[in-house]
């Protein structure tokens, strides 16, 4: 990262008197190597205490996220806090606002938390809405983003680092291989809410996934966010009979969808059944979680979904990890926002014992580049700030996520920093 250009504007230099030039040298000296040594007495001073604002989503639409995505940030503070803190010596303060789901709030707690609170850094804010809305009061600061969500990609900022998965990800082609197996053919149907995030999504399969794996595209839709009534969709769902279907609805529409799209027939195909079986379907998505599934109940057995964390994944360390948030937090439920929270937290003190101070553009720049482990294995902090990391296949089996497939680490596919298919949805 380039440091911040704090030089000013040039001025005219004033006239000075005959024989005086060495004079103004060696005072012009002296004040630049003082200011030298006060800027870099200032530079090197670390916080006694470190402050990072959790601006959370507790409640509104994105509440279900909120709590979650928190809570693996606060298990990794805590942790981080049980050996000194950052660095060994500098502990971590947490300071905790609702964004309540509203940009406009969210606006606001910021500045409270720069400007009253004085924290140093800011996590959470799990929708893009949300993130979009803060990040003017962040750059205008020169303060950290941890933005830990899974999300469409292809956003950058010298003051941010994204820790959820992006498209490339989460649409990995070892995974279409996998569903394709799964499908009595390649036709198949995408239905997406109407949000920037399935917009990117669906555009990016178009653009590049599935002409790669030469799937035919038979309906691409997108409906409003509150829509609950699917009957003139089912109907020409049945009418087109797609072999996959791709369900990227949020909240009660994906519920609504999938239990609507059971009843008319169309069931997931489950585990153990034949590609084919007569009123099968294979479904995948985006925002099926176990809340969502539980929801949706007997209608969800069979969906798949890809995922870059889970409790089931079966190793030492993520069943190490889920038992620790457990205990911690043995009220609350776990989602992948768990583990996304959880890593950022651990990159934020990698980076700062690696830069040996906690001064923004040195912690920035030891960030970029980083190597660490995770509860699922290791993982990569990216030159363009986002993040290489292991993904998983889960299906609802028996009521319950279950992860059944590994896919190790899944590196993005191109530099976030370039607009490719958010410039082309703009278009």
């Amino acid at each position: 990262m380039k440091p911040v250009n704090r030089a000013e504007p040039a001025r005219r230099r004033p006239a000075r008197a005959p024989g005086s030039t060495a004079r103004h040298v060696a005072a012009a000296a002296a004040l630049v190597a003082a200011a030298s040594a006060f800027n870099h007495n200032a530079v090197a001073k670390d916080p006694d205490v470190y402050k990072i604002g959790v601006l959370a989503s507790f409640t509104g639409p994105c509440g279900p996220y909120g709590r979650p995505n928190s809570n693996g940030a606060k298990l990794a503070v805590a942790e981080i806090n049980a050996n000194g803190g950052l660095m060994g010596r500098i502990p971590i303060e947490i300071i905790e606002e609702d964004t309540e789901s509203n940009p406009d709030v969210a606006v606001q707690k910021v500045r409270r938390l720069f400007d009253q609170k004085r924290v140093d850094a800011v996590f959470g804010v799990e929708c893009s809405f949300l993130r979009d809305a803060i990040m003017p009061d962040v750059e205008m600061r020169n303060k950290l983003l941890l933005y830990a969500v899974n999300y469409e990609g292809e956003r950058f900022s010298n003051n941010a680092f994204f820790f959820g998965m992006v498209p490339t990800q989460e649409h990995h082609p070892e995974l279409y291989d996998f569903l394709l197996e799964r499908s009595s053919g390649n036709r198949w149907a995408m239905i997406g809410s109407d949000y920037i995030a399935f917009h990117m999504i669906n555009l990016f399969l178009r653009e590049v996934r599935l002409p790669q794996k030469k799937i035919e595209l038979v309906l691409d839709e997108f409906v409003p966010l509150e829509q609950t009534d699917f009957t003139p969709l089912i109907q020409r769902l049945k009418e087109l009979k797609p072999d996959h279907i791709l369900n990227n609805m949020i909240g009660p529409a994906c519920i609504a969808f999938q239990q609507q799209l059971t009843n008319a027939g169309m069931t997931p195909l489950r585990a153990g059944e034949e590609p084919g079986t007569p009123g099968r379907v294979t479904v995948s998505g985006h925002c099926f979680i176990t809340l969502t599934a539980d929801a949706i109940g007997e209608a969800a057995e069979g969906v798949y979904r890809s995922i870059n964390w889970n409790e089931t994944i079966d190793t030492p360390e993520a069943k190490d990890f889920t038992a620790r948030y457990k205990e911690t937090f043995p009220d609350d439920f776990m989602l992948y926002d768990s583990w996304d929270g959880y890593v950022a937290i651990k990159a934020l003190a990698a980076g700062a014992e690696k830069a040996g101070t906690v001064e923004i553009e040195a912690l920035v720049k030891a960030m970029e580049g980083l190597e660490l482990d995770s509860p699922t294995g290791p993982i990569q902090v990216r030159e363009d700030h986002h993040v290489n990391m292991p993904m998983h296949l889960m299906q609802v089996q028996d009521g319950e996520f279950t992860v059944i497939k590994s896919f190790g680490q899944k590196p993005i596919e191109y530099d976030q920093r370039e607009p490719r298919y958010s410039k082309r949805f703009q278009q």
